[in-house]
């Protein structure tokens, strides 16, 4: 394994965190005229969340999914406590100790163990992307748009766009990234494959309609099937996710953006940034 081919992982498994660097082969490699002006894999940390129960790991690109995927796991985990406690996806954040110190903590020197023993096991990976598009206007709104900051003195969207491509470009040559660039860092950044031994799955939240929502969903719960989790415990997230969409989830607010990302010049600048979203992960 080469060092390009390496990301690093920071495994989150229930409260112990491990390093771990792994082969980035197993994505399809974008196509020409659509290539990004990033490279695709970059050393960033990552964070994983382990279902040991149903042989899940879960990764969330933005922190905007971050307590959703935390709880997720913890869900599979034990959902009889989750609900005792009167946890709920909505409001459930991802240090919250109801996941730790029980049957599914995992010490980072069994977690080499694990990797390696999964080869003949039925592990799954499971990336939740956002739709990059939505991503990409949400933190523009939250940071740019309604934020009393200054925005690096941009007044249009395409100034704010150049200038993230030039600070994300100077992360993939090894800058520190900031709060800022985190939000706006291309999703295949923060997700990479695990080894090869594990079988890697994506699955997409649109947020842009009811319709596109309720097939993240249909996805969602396919895997959770396939990996045999019981029909009682995956209704209690399909359930739980809708709540969570209809608190969280307010679509209509970015669209009047979304003319002024069309604008050529910015259309042109988001897939310089973000064209390897949709081409390593096999987005529409």
């Amino acid at each position: 394994m080469t060092q390009c081919a390496r990301s690093r992982v920071v495994f989150l498994a229930c409260g112990v965190l491990t390093v771990f660097y792994f082969s980035s082969r197993g994505f399809r490699s974008p196509q020409p005229e659509n290539a990004s002006k990033l490279p695709p894999y970059v050393k960033l940390e990552q964070r994983y969340f382990v279902s040991q129960q149903y042989q899940f790991t879960f990764c969330t690109t933005d922190d905007f999914l971050l307590d959703y995927t935390a709880g997720i796991a913890c869900w599979l985990h034990n959902w009889k406590e989750f609900r005792r406690k009167n946890m709920a996806l909505y409001y459930y954040n991802h240090s919250n100790s109801i996941c730790q110190n029980d049957d599914s903590h995992f010490p980072p020197s069994k977690m080499t163990s694990l990797l390696r023993a999964s080869k003949n096991s039925k592990w799954m990976n499971l990336i939740i992307l956002q739709e990059p598009i939505y991503r990409f206007l949400r933190a523009y709104d939250s940071r740019c748009v309604n934020s009393l900051r200054n925005c690096f003195s941009c007044t249009t969207m395409t100034c704010v766009l150049n200038i993230i491509l030039q600070r994300l470009a100077n992360i993939a040559k090894g800058a520190t990234p900031t709060p800022f660039d985190m939000e706006f860092v291309p999703q295949n950044w923060k997700c990479n494959n695990l080894p090869d031994s594990f079988r890697t799955e994506n699955v997409v939240l649109d947020p842009w309609d009811e319709s596109k929502r309720d097939k993240f969903l249909h996805d969602l719960v396919n895997l959770l099937y396939s990996n045999l989790a019981p029909s009682r415990v995956v209704n209690g997230i399909v359930k739980e996710s809708r709540d969570w969409f209809d608190d969280r989830i307010n679509a209509q607010q970015y669209t009047f953006l979304v003319d002024e990302l069309r604008q050529p010049e910015n259309w042109r600048l988001f897939h310089s940034i973000y064209a390897n979203d949709y081409a390593l992960f096999l987005m529409d």
